[in-house]
């Protein structure tokens, strides 16, 4: 593979509307996210969105203009003819293939042989098993969120990487810390978030008081 690297980035949003529809673009902005840390140089990153960009908000704005952004396919053969005159050195997808357009993308790269990465949110230590079994095709899993069970952040297995929350300063971070031990994870969770990050804890008073004093005593 030569440098820079042509990555492919597959997303979706719903903006809002006046029937009371509320806008769905956590999809969007987790890859815009991950986008702004790919090393500059070393990958060209290019953006396919099925759904209108919001163009106000400032992350799309910053991060866009850095992108080569395309038309996205409107059928099947589209998504494969996409993959084809592109020839990306991998896909992203910014949520798993299930159905709709980014199954169909997702199926166009797997028929092209181009490799896949899925970002997706981290629900329960149970994903990769189940992930690993309803889409083979996936390479590697990038599964953004709070571990849990004793985990920790990094590689869970050959195809799973769990990381932070896609966070940029000046974030402020408010915890609900209902009992010691969600209010230590989230506690555990700024640390490995970006300098200049800041952190309300909202809870009770002891289980605020419980958190603080298991951290220091390890």
């Amino acid at each position: 593979m030569t440098l820079p690297i042509r990555a492919l980035i597959v997303t979706y949003s719903v903006l809002a509307n006046t029937s009371g529809h509320p806008s769905m673009i956590g999809v969007l902005k987790r890859c815009l996210r991950l986008a702004e840390r790919l090393p500059p140089g070393l990958v060209e990153g290019h953006l396919v969105n099925f759904g209108t960009l919001p163009a106000a908000d400032p992350l799309v704005t910053r991060v866009v203009n850095r992108l080569v952004v395309h038309q996205a396919p409107n059928t099947r053969p589209g998504c494969r003819e996409l993959c084809r005159a592109l020839r990306p050195d991998v896909v992203v997808l910014g949520e798993g293939p299930g159905g709709g357009m980014m199954g169909a993308m997702a199926r166009a790269a797997s028929l092209e042989g181009i490799p896949m990465v899925c970002v997706e949110n981290l629900y329960g230590t149970w994903q990769p098993h189940r992930f690993a079994n309803a889409s083979p095709t996936v390479s590697e899993w990038l599964l953004l969120g709070l571990p849990m069970d004793g985990r920790d952040y990094g590689r869970w297995s050959e195809r799973v990487v769990v990381a932070p929350p896609l966070l940029s300063p000046p974030v402020q971070v408010t915890i609900l810390g209902y009992d010691p031990m969600v209010a230590e994870r989230g506690l555990a969770l700024v640390d490995r978030l970006p300098r200049g990050t800041r952190a309300r804890l909202v809870g009770a008073r002891a289980a605020a008081a419980r958190a603080a004093a298991g951290r220091a005593g390890r």
